[in-house]
């Protein structure tokens, strides 16, 4: 039988979200509460630490703060100990894998391309194998707005790939750089996923104070935003009509920022700009997303690619695959 991501559809306010979230994957929310508890070196201090940046992201987003809360309580989990699972500059455990390992451990590939019937996006999901279970999907109407997407049940959602009823489609790829205290990126991603213009994200970047960042690829009609963070500065690559590609590095004039990135980023980028063109369709991207031509550092990825997603913003569509792209069955999901 094939295997699908759980799909979970909520109408609601943000505390109907985190409730329904955290009520649905309790056991597994604990589980991993637990775990960092006991391996992650320096736990209560770190967790001490978060509340900075709780202060932070209250004064800048109750609403999400107040999502974050109610699953917490759903899933019977400290609330600092979820905020802090969600301020990922506290503790990034990629650093601590052995060098060789870090192209196994890295995340993600993004693509845009446009054709007849507007902008087409596909975005592969990598990460450490063992997380698969840790993803779902999310299709959610709140106020006007509505979004779906693949997301981690232990995050809020927002920090892999999703589209809302705007046509804003957001990509997000991890960037390893400096830190500071700030608002969380994964509140940031989330915060992305109500907006209703592409200048309505890039304001909202601009505007808050963050701890990190991640790269956001942005994409509405005709425009593509490639939105790297760094250093509490924001670097936006704008383009028409083009397609684009982006991996695990900085491409812009923030790159100094980067503490380091993945060996395999480079060569998954190179790749799929060579493979990316004007007027995919579908099966196009599929291909692209299911490359293993560059037999090292490949595209696909069977230890690392979780999931893939091809969105189709005017069709309000999106076509999620559970596991790498190139032996597996998509299945479409409607706004």
């Amino acid at each position: 039988m094939k295997k699908k991501f759980p799909y979970l559809e909520v109408r609601g306010s943000h505390r109907d979200i985190g409730h329904t979230v955290g009520e649905t994957f309790r056991g597994r929310i604990l589980e991993k509460v637990l775990w960092r508890k006991e391996n992650i070196p320096g736990y209560k201090d770190l967790r001490r630490t978060s509340q900075n940046y709780f202060l932070e992201t209250l004064h800048f987003f109750p609403k999400y703060i107040e999502e974050l809360t109610a699953t917490a309580v759903a899933a019977n989990v400290g609330i600092m100990d979820l905020l802090f699972m969600n301020t990922r500059s506290l503790y990034d455990p990629t650093p601590t894998i052995d060098e060789d390992k870090y192209v196994s451990h890295d995340r993600c590939t993004t693509v845009v391309s446009f054709n007849e019937n507007g902008p087409i996006v596909g975005h592969n999901e990598d990460w450490d194998k063992d997380n698969i279970d840790d993803l779902y999907i999310l299709k959610c109407s709140i106020g006007d707005t509505k979004f779906i997407g693949v997301n981690y049940i232990n995050e809020l959602p927002g920090t892999s790939a999703s589209m809302n009823n705007w046509g804003l489609v957001q990509g997000v790829n991890e960037l390893h750089q400096v830190e500071s205290v700030g608002i969380p990126k994964n509140f940031i991603a989330r915060a992305i996923l109500e907006c209703k213009s592409l200048d309505q994200a890039d304001g909202l970047l601009r505007r808050v104070k963050q701890d990190s960042g991640f790269n956001h690829v942005l994409v509405q009609g005709k425009e593509v935003r490639n939105v790297e963070i760094g250093g509490g500065k924001v670097d936006v690559i704008r383009q028409t009509g083009k397609p684009l590609v982006h991996t695990n590095h900085f491409l812009g004039k923030l790159k100094k920022y980067e503490v380091y990135h993945s060996k395999s980023s480079i060569p998954r980028y190179e790749k799929a700009v060579s493979l990316v063109k004007d007027n995919m369709n579908e099966k196009d991207m599929i291909n692209l997303l299911s490359d293993h031509s560059n037999t090292e550092f490949p595209i696909c990825r069977h230890e690392a690619t979780l999931g893939t997603l091809i969105f189709e913003p005017t069709k309000g569509e999106v076509k999620i695959c559970y596991g790498p792209p190139c032996n597996g069955k998509f299945d479409k999901y409607t706004l």
